[in-house]
């Protein structure tokens, strides 16, 4: 909150701060969606190969997982550093 405060007391606007506290979270969900889609799509793919008719995953569910991972993270993400980033800077360095 500290850091928040100074950088809009030196002219930071809204976007910058919100762009500055989310895009570490938007590169770790990125790895995330790396490291989980493959491992995803090999327990699917062994969980239906146990079936009589077996339904194929694609590259486009596994690309729309990857949208709505991107889409719920980068809502949560936007509404949890959008509060911080417009309130007074002046309640948050006042704390000192």
């Amino acid at each position: 909150m500290k850091e928040v405060g100074v950088r809009k007391v030196m002219g930071a606007n809204v976007n910058q701060i919100m762009w500055l506290l989310s895009s570490d979270f938007a590169k770790l969900l990125t790895i995330a969606a790396a490291v989980a889609l493959p491992l995803g799509y090999m327990a699917g793919y062994a969980f239906l190969f146990n079936f009589a008719y077996h339904v194929s995953i694609g590259v486009e569910t596994l690309g729309l997982c990857f949208g709505v991972l991107l889409l719920a993270g980068g809502l949560f993400i936007c509404i949890r550093t959008y509060k911080p980033a417009t309130e007074n800077p002046v309640k948050a360095l006042a704390n000192e």
